[in-house]
């Protein structure tokens, strides 16, 4: 860190490494990301550095600006069968909950 102040030519006086703070993960219990973004809004940081990604939410607080780094990011998912029996199709509504589970919502 003390690099990057001295290579910025006095740009960058203080750089000081900090977790979201202890309100705002009280706000955002789920995300410590969306709850740094909230430091930003509330004045408590300048700025945020990181993985961020960018949601409607998180652009209601703050601006952001163009990545410097793209982080290509992809859903794993089974391939989607092809039958369309209506075993199939029964068992696909039945598939939240194990077969213990129904018999005690239904009994």
């Amino acid at each position: 860190l003390n690099q990057i102040v001295a290579i910025s030519n006095g740009d960058i006086q203080n750089i000081t490494l900090t977790h979201r703070s202890r309100a705002s993960g009280i706000v955002h219990p789920t995300s410590s990301y969306t709850a740094a973004v909230q430091d930003i809004k509330d004045g408590l940081i300048s700025m945020g550095v990181g993985p961020f990604w960018i949601t409607a939410q998180r652009l209601k607080m703050v601006s952001f600006t163009i990545p410097i780094i793209q982080d290509r990011t992809v859903l794993v998912i089974p391939k989607p069968g092809t039958d369309i029996s209506l075993r199939y199709q029964i068992e696909k509504v039945l598939a939240p909950f194990s077969y213990a589970m129904w018999a005690f919502v239904v009994g």
